[in-house]
């Protein structure tokens, strides 16, 4: 009796990993969550910010992306070569579930503190955008992105600034690895790798970090971004241990960005309410300012 209980115990244990191994995508980006998502998408003008365009974004495997190119109150249309006299642009890069939609109150408030450019889209597979999403393909989205900040007139000579949360934040950090046209990044409740947290979260099947299809892995890129970064963290992440963002915050530290590092940590953050938290914004607006962007 014992030993079928135990054999029944490893079967259902072979199935539930067989299970997570089949679906991980759909779990670690959650396009259709909420219901609705891939449909309802708002509209910038929906928070008062009137001076959009939507538009498609083309990426190199031919995949239209939708976005949104929100445009600071001062914008002229006029391109100037100099940074400092063209304002800043913002690439958005949000979380795992939704669409860009669902971040257009954060970026509202971002828009109003620092006059900037925003664009924000919706990775393939999300909202309305075509296609199925993967490290690989996310990063094609972020070619494609940043293809387009360089070419359209409103950005072309903008300082650009990456803010990414949760897996958004990877794709930032990956972004700054990347790319050198990136002038500074802001990342709020990433982690070390996705391997790590899939450890994290199934602790008793620990070994299916090895059959993880996508790593994200930010803490080996980390330590080679030498713009000024900004972590936000909420130290009651349930999803994400704090862990994650202060070993990235210690290792981007030791690696030469001693002077260009700012953590900053929520008490009562979770993983999904940091950006309510009091003093969040306050926070950026600081960082920002000491930076003249």
């Amino acid at each position: 009796m014992i030993k079928n209980a135990i054999f029944a115990g490893s079967v259902l244990a072979l199935l539930a990993v067989s299970l997570l191994y089949a679906y991980q995508r759909d779990i670690i980006y959650s396009a259709n969550i909420p219901i609705g998502s891939r449909t309802q998408i708002d509209l910038p003008s929906d928070y008062g910010m009137s001076n959009y365009e939507q538009v498609k974004i083309v990426t190199k495997d031919k995949l239209n992306l939708d976005a949104y190119l929100i445009k600071r109150h001062g914008d002229s249309n006029i391109y100037k070569s100099n940074k400092s006299t063209n304002g800043t642009t913002i690439l958005y890069l949000h979380a795992n579930a939704g669409n860009m939609g669902h971040r257009l109150p954060i970026a509202r408030i971002l828009y109003n503190l620092f006059d900037c450019n925003i664009l924000m889209l919706s990775y393939r597979g999300y909202g309305r955008s075509e296609g199925s999403p993967s490290e690989k393909g996310l990063k094609m989205d972020v070619d494609a992105a940043m293809e387009f900040l360089k070419q359209n007139p409103t950005t072309k000579n903008t300082k650009i600034v990456v803010y990414g949360q949760s897996i958004g934040g990877a794709v930032a950090i990956d972004t700054a690895y990347r790319y050198k046209e990136i002038d500074a990044m802001i990342v709020e409740n990433t982690f070390t790798s996705l391997p790590d947290v899939v450890e994290h979260l199934f602790p008793y099947v620990w070994f299916i970090r090895y059959f993880i299809k996508d790593s994200w892995e930010s803490k080996s890129k980390i330590g080679s971004i030498s713009v000024p970064m900004l972590f936000l963290s909420g130290k009651k992440d349930s999803l994400v241990p704090p862990k994650h963002m202060l070993e990235l915050v210690t290792i981007a530290r030791n690696n030469g960005g001693k002077f260009k590092v700012t953590s900053e940590e929520f008490e009562d953050g979770d993983h999904n309410d940091t950006c309510a938290q009091k003093g969040y914004f306050e926070a950026i607006q600081r960082w920002w300012k000491n930076l003249a962007l």
